[in-house]
């Protein structure tokens, strides 16, 4: 049976081969570095002593100084050592240049992914806060022109309450026009089947102004808005003239007042201007403040409302509630 060089791989002959004492693997003189002279010079205990390179590698070295084939071998056990550890080195330096590289691909790799990544997160990042900026712009401008709109509407409710003021004083100012004419006489009690125009007469006739029914173009009772249980209703009356409406009112003044005694009935009775609601509410505000500061005067002429600290201060006129904030 043929068989092969360990070294060559290809069939080896009797004459050329040498077999390991230690192990069944065979060789080639030349693939042993063995030159044929070398060969031919060994002798017998050399071939029978002979360790192929695998197992001199991996056994302790044994001294064979007094061999006689040890110049023969030296040469190619010295070779072998030197390429095993030339393949070593260059086996750990390609490793290492792989593991260098490959760990190299990692890291950019992982580094790739990551710029990758955060440019992505950045992008959308950079996208929303544009969107929220964008949103904010437009917050703002909604803001100014809604800021806009209030203030132009507040400016309108200002005007259009002023307005309103103006036209509550122009209502107020010509309903009270047109009770230039008028007297208002409390405290009258009714009378069952009385004649108000009767009466009317005998209050300006005690105030020294002879009347008739023909100066009386109307006079009635009338009814308040909240009527206090007891009280008889006031008296209206409109006087065909201005002029007598003031007599009438001088003329009462000056006999300090009238009595239902002078008029032949019973009770406490009192002749005013005729007022308009809203005048009288503020005549009302007017006597509670004058007492609080101490004004001596408040009192009304031609349906107006006037007011006085004391005989030498000057006379104010009230015609609104605005009027009634600038007394101190």
């Amino acid at each position: 049976m043929t068989s092969k060089c360990n070294g060559c791989m290809q069939t080896l002959t009797k004459k050329k081969e040498l077999s390991c004492t230690h192990c069944p693997k065979k060789y080639h003189y030349a693939c042993l570095n063995i030159s044929e002279i070398n060969f031919r010079k060994t002798s017998n205990k050399f071939l029978k002593s002979f360790k192929c390179p695998a197992c001199v590698t991996t056994e302790k070295k044994v001294d064979n100084s007094n061999t006689p084939a040890k110049s023969h071998l030296s040469s190619p056990d010295s070779d072998t050592c030197k390429n095993d550890k030339f393949m070593l080195e260059d086996l750990e330096s390609f490793l290492d240049k792989r593991l260098f590289d490959f760990k190299n691909a990692i890291i950019a790799e992982i580094k790739n992914t990551i710029v990758s990544e955060l440019n992505n997160n950045m992008k959308e990042i950079s996208q929303e806060l544009r969107s929220i900026a964008d949103s904010h712009s437009n917050l703002q401008t909604e803001h100014y022109k809604l800021n806009e709109e209030y203030m132009t509407l507040k400016n309108n409710v200002i005007n259009l309450e002023e307005y309103l003021n103006d036209l509550r004083c122009q209502i107020s100012r010509q309903q009270q026009w047109s009770r230039q004419q008028n007297i208002e006489v409390l405290g009258v009690p009714e009378v069952k089947n009385e004649n108000p125009k009767d009466i009317i007469i005998k209050i300006c006739n005690h105030a020294g102004v002879p009347l008739n029914e023909q100066d009386i173009n109307f006079a009635n009772r009338v009814q308040p808005l909240n009527r206090i249980e007891g009280r008889p209703r006031v008296i209206v009356a409109k006087l065909r003239q201005r002029c007598l409406k003031d007599n009438v009112i001088s003329g009462l003044k000056k006999s300090k007042g009238i009595s239902t005694k002078d008029i032949g009935l019973t009770g406490e009775s009192k002749v005013n201007d005729h007022l308009t609601p809203e005048n009288k509410a503020l005549y009302k505000k007017r006597k509670l403040k004058a007492t609080e500061l101490a004004y001596k005067f408040v009192w009304t002429k031609n349906c107006q409302i006037f007011t006085r600290k004391n005989e030498k201060s000057p006379v104010i006129s009230i015609t609104s509630e605005k009027d009634l904030l600038k007394i101190v």
